[in-house]
């Protein structure tokens, strides 16, 4: 189905969204989706620094304490 709209995507659908925040854990600045109370998923690293991207501590997936 296609639909030509101005309109955005959560208008239309009007899904629950997650709960998405940006933190900075050990200097690293994260994307979490909280998954339960006091603790998400990161769903995304931004950062500058390719060697980031290759620690274990900061993969998608990885459960934090917010």
């Amino acid at each position: 189905m296609m639909l030509y709209t101005i309109m955005s995507e959560e208008d239309i659908f009007e899904e629950e969204q997650p709960t998405r925040q940006f933190l900075t854990i050990a200097g690293m600045k994260l994307e979490v989706e909280q998954t339960s109370p006091g603790w998400g998923q990161i769903t995304r690293l931004i950062s500058t620094d390719p060697a980031a991207f290759l620690d274990p501590r900061w993969q998608p997936g990885v459960w934090v304490r917010l």
